[in-house]
């Protein structure tokens, strides 16, 4: 029969019968302390001292000719062996060969001490190998199939038919073992359970105390943000300010008032003009000449002239200085203005041990910014940027486009990445751990066979009529001719033409000498060559430094003229004529005559064809068994996508900018910073400050006490600021208690008296300007401060994030058009590349990623322990010698024991991953349709059956997590792989490479053959007993 295909039909292990499974459990001291160790904290090593200590008492068997009844035991195996080759057999012939062998009959025997003692010691011995790898080169084959026998004769003692043929007694003698408490045991092996519990508590524990300090900040920068915002918002006529106090003034007293002094300066001038008189008559009583008064035109009146004395000089004093309190001249808010807001920010400043009323308003929020500052950053520290990543092939390019995430913070992340936990790594050369994966069942290796039956005729193809006297002709004539004609010509003409011509004139007229001196150094390395034209070509191979230095003296003058003119002619002319004439004529003529005659017929003639089709019996065969494991690997293309990021040799990393949709007010002080980073915008000014000052100063002194000073004037108001306070300070000189300085700025007014210093008001949010003047009554000297708080008005801050909000749009789009234009740069070099790589290398790569997956799932590790290669004391790589001992037989036995040419696999959709890649899955783009369904595949099942022969070595490693190093393995397992070794057994004793699996059927393969029947009927079928239709 040949073969037509071959399928692997997977499917459960068929469940065996109880009687067909030896249990190694038992009530020894030896079992008894491997059960203490279950609850240990660390029971592998516990495990494995007990073992040892066992191996080391008398009750271990290194070998089955120790036991007690070993000769007995032989004779009886010898016996077996004859009856396993009969067909059939007796309870008569089991009988004779147990007395014949251990001399009395099974029931004695069963009692005895000795083979009791030969069984228990056996199944702790098998125990003790499969638990010590030192002792793994034991016997073990010879100690089971020893306990199997054994073990018959408890079977004959409670049924004494059960053997009926030598193939029932012999699947008897190849009984599974099964080990002890394989649950208890599991525990006992392995610490991964409680160790991987205990990591995730702790890594549980740290990223709930992260995630709590990453919503903490973020209230509290909330916090912040909405206290700042509700000072702004307080109305600031609850400002501190100097209180106003009312002052009466003064007025001079009545006899020193500009009219009564001027009434009583005319009264005083009268009273001296009548005393002059008088005196003038006095004098001419006294004998004056008179006459010469007389001969004058105005009357001359002696007098005596009344000296005033000189004016007296006065002295300017000061105030008493009384000292102001620092607190009542701060930039803050009157107390009991807190209780404006709200408990939140209430709270926050009583954190923080102070309120608004405890320090100037701009000082407050400048903390609280600041505040706010310092929590942005360790926020930032805490989280990482997410970025979506995008990949897809340009040619043979491997193009990346990498785009940052946006934040609700404008530049603070809100995806919490986290770090893996530090796990503790045991110093061991190979992994002694294990995974959970258990075999999935068994598959059965099909091959359908066909052998060919027969012919049988099917519909009618074609018939063929002729008449009585009919004679029926035809030829056939083929014919073929093929010429074939050739001519090849080629002519060359070259012509080159070259003239040389040269005129030197030198006239020396005195002296002249010349030197040069060159010094060049030269090394290799840099190549260039290149090609000018057919005659000229040059490699040089040059780096380094080239130092000239050239000397040249000239004593006398000289004169050089130099002509060269060069022309050549060359002329070359060569024509080349190849004429070849080739005539192929192939002439090919078929004839075929087909003649009916029926010339000399009695009657009609009929020709009936029939279609003619094969007749196959097919048939399945069942060649071997094979242990499979069904995984289940999320994202297997995870490792290749992260490595073709970072080590593709051509990839090309392309940034796209994340995409700018915040609207101007969404433009903040906090994040502009990070847009200008993004996106390298220029140009931008820092926000308006909250506050600003705007002063004045006026000093004037020096005049006396009838001087006033006086000045008005405006102080001007940055655009985008609002007047909110002002203080003006006064310090002067004063001629007496009474002088005043009153001073107005915009609708507020303010009188200082003496002993009144400095003025605080709150004013009335003046822009652009605001006037301002003052005047002094009693002073001398004066110096005038003055100070004008202004707050930035919400137009100047939406101005600023308007104008912001545009150049880093700009710059936005500057970024996105230099992105595009790389792309489509890309797309350009690519041309009509072939994308992508080999479907056969990437196959070869999916299979290496499924392998190394597996076995990881397998072995629970991944590979952090192999490192078999170290770099000597010249640094150079050598092997690591200990480590190689270790890993070589380690990786030898994953590479064999199962048949990974023969690995099937099976990928669901992207949605099964990490949701974090689900963009980046889907924006993947690879020619290969498979490799690309790999890459994207957020989950893959994969099925890997065992290399026949390696079952029970693969079973060793997952129930103790180390590879078997001694000989042939029995079928010594747990509970979930008995139904699997036992039908594999099985299979193994039955004769010949295959079995038959199910019954035969037909198959019928129609053919381009024809027939002629017999005779000239038509053909008939009728249903035979077995319902198929057979031609009658």
């Amino acid at each position: 029969m040949e073969s037509i295909f071959k399928f692997v039909l997977h499917r459960p292990a068929v469940q065996q019968k109880p009687d067909l499974i030896i249990n190694l459990s038992q009530d020894s001291d030896y079992q008894i302390e491997l059960a203490k160790s279950i609850n240990q904290n660390n029971p592998r090593e516990i495990l494995k001292k007990a073992s040892g200590d066992f191996v080391k008492t008398k009750n271990f068997i290194k070998s089955s000719s120790e036991l007690k009844i070993y000769d007995k035991l032989i004779i009886f195996q010898t016996k077996l062996d004859e009856l396993s080759k009969k067909t059939n057999i007796t309870s008569e012939e089991i009988k004779n060969s147990v007395k014949d062998s251990f001399g009395s009959t099974v029931v004695t025997i069963i009692k005895d001490k000795d083979y009791l003692s030969s069984v228990k010691n056996l199944k702790d011995t098998i125990i003790a190998i499969k638990y010590l790898p030192e002792q793994h080169e034991k016997p073990i084959e010879e100690l089971t199939n020893a306990l199997r026998d054994l073990e018959i004769l408890q079977l004959l003692n409670t049924k004494t038919n059960l053997f009926k043929s030598g193939t029932e007694l012999k699947k008897y003698r190849k009984r599974t073992l099964q080990l002890p408490a394989q649950a208890d045991l599991k525990s006992v092996l392995t610490q991964r359970e409680n160790e991987k519990k205990r990591q995730e508590e702790i890594e549980q524990k740290r990223l709930e105390e992260k995630r709590k300090n990453i919503q903490n900040k973020a209230a509290l920068y909330d916090r912040l943000k909405n206290a700042i915002k509700e000072i702004m918002n307080l109305d600031y006529a609850n400002l501190e300010s100097t209180p106003q106090k009312a002052h009466e003034g003064f007025i001079p007293p009545k006899e020193v008032r500009p009219l009564n002094v001027f009434m009583e300066n005319i009264q005083k001038m009268n009273t001296l003009g009548q005393l002059e008189i008088l005196n003038a008559k006095t004098q001419i009583e006294k004998g004056i000449n008179v006459k010469s008064i007389a001969s004058t035109q105005t009357p001359v009146i002696e007098s005596k002239v009344i000296e005033i004395p000189p004016k007296r000089e006065f002295f300017t004093g000061v105030d008493d200085f009384k000292p102001i309190s620092e607190l009542s001249t701060l930039f803050r808010f009157k107390v009991g203005t807190e209780r404006n807001l709200s408990e939140s920010t209430l709270a926050l400043f009583k954190e923080r041990k102070f309120s608004i009323t405890d320090m100037g308003i701009d000082k407050v929020v400048a903390r609280l910014k600041f505040e706010m500052e310092e929590l942005a950053n360790e926020l930032e520290l805490l989280t990482q940027t997410q970025k979506t990543n995008s990949i897809n092939r340009i040619g043979t390019t491997l193009v990346v486009t990498t785009s940052p995430m946006m934040s609700m913070w404008g530049h603070l992340p809100t995806y919490d990445v986290f770090l893996s936990p530090d796990f503790h790594i045991l110093d061991n050369r190979i992994p002694l751990t294990k995974g959970k994966a258990v075999p999935s069942g068994i598959a059965d290796l099909i091959i359908v066979k066909q052998q060919l039956k027969g012919y049988a005729g099917r519909d009618v193809a074609h018939i063929e009529n002729i008449l009585k006297g009919e004679l029926k002709s035809r030829e056939h004539r083929r014919f073929n001719q093929t010429i074939s004609d050739s001519l090849i010509e080629t002519e060359t003409i070259k012509t080159e033409e070259k003239e040389l011509e040269t005129t030197d004139r030198f006239e020396l007229s005195r002296e002249a000498s010349k030197t040069i001196k060159e010094e060049a150094s030269l090394k290799a390395g840099l190549s260039i060559s290149g090609s000018y034209g057919p005659t000229v070509s040059f490699s040089v191979s040059a780096e380094g430094s080239l130092n000239t230095s050239k000397e040249e003296a000239t004593k006398t003058a000289s004169t050089f003229s130099k002509s060269v003119t060069q022309k050549s002619v060359e002329k070359l002319t060569e024509r080349i004529l190849e004429s070849n004439r080739i005539i192929i004529t192939t002439e090919v003529e078929e004839k075929n005559i087909h003649k009916l005659d029926n010339t000399g017929g009695s009657g009609h003639i009929s020709g009936v064809y029939q279609w003619v089709e094969k007749v196959y019996e097919a048939q399945m065969f069942n060649y071997g068994l094979r242990m499979m494991f069904d995984f289940m690997i999320p994202e297997p293309g995870a490792y290749l996508v992260s490595a073709m990021e970072k080590a593709h040799a051509s990839k090309l990393v392309i940034q796209k900018p994340v995409t700018f949709t915040l609207l101007p007010n969404q433009i903040t002080e906090v994040n502009y910073n990070y847009w200008i980073h993004e996106y390298g915008a220029a140009g931008i000014t820092p926000p308006p400050e909250e506050y600003i000052t705007k002063s004045f100063n006026y000093n004037a002194g020096n005049g006396d006490d009838k001087t006033d000073y006086h000045h008005s004037g405006i102080i001007q108001i940055d655009e985008g600021y609002q007047a909110i306070q002002a203080s003006v300070g006064v310090v002067c000189n004063q001629w007496s208690s009474n002088r005043v300085v009153d001073m107005v700025l915009g609708r507020q007014t303010h009188r200082f008296p003496e002993g009144d210093w400095l003025w605080i008001t709150n004013l009335n949010n003046e822009t652009e300007s605001i006037p301002m003047g003052f005047k002094t009554n009693d002073v001398s000297d004066i110096a005038l401060a003055l100070e004008v708080k202004c707050q930035r008005t919400s137009r100047a801050y939406k101005k600023w994030q308007l104008e912001t909000h545009s150049k880093i749009m700009d710059a936005y789009k500057t970024k996105l058009a230099d992105y595009e234009e790389k792309v489509a740069a890309a797309e350009l070099r690519a041309g009509v590349e072939i994308e992508g790589k080999n479907p056969v290398l990437n196959l070869e790569i999916m299979k290496d990623e499924l392998k190394k997956n597996c076995i990881s799932i397998l072995t629970d590790q991944h590979y952090s322990l192999f490192n078999a290669i170290e770099n000597n004391s010249y640094g150079l790589p050598q092997i690591n010698l200990s480590e190689n001992e270790a890993e070589g037989p380690y990786v030898r036995f994953f590479e064999q024991a199962f048949e990974w040419e023969h690995i099937t696999w099976l990928t669901y959709p992207y949605f099964w991953g990490r949701k974090s890649k689900w963009e980046e899955k889907i924006a993947y783009d690879d020619p290969d349709p498979l490799f690309n369904q790999f890459i994207k595949a957020g989950y893959c099942r994969a099925v890997i059956p065992v290399r026949p022969g390696f079952e029970g070595a693969v079973d060793h490693f997952m129930t103790f997590g180390e590879i078997w190093n001694g000989g042939p393995l029995p079928a010594i397992s747990n509970d979930l792989y008995l139904p699997i070794a036992e039908e594999i057994a099985e299979r193994m004793d039955m004769p010949g490479d295959e079995i038959i699996q199910g019954d035969p059927w037909e198959v019928r393969i129609p053919t381009n053959l024809v027939k002629l029947r017999n005779d000239d009927s038509l053909p008939k079928w009728q249903k035979d007993a077995n319902n198929n239709w057979i031609e009658q």
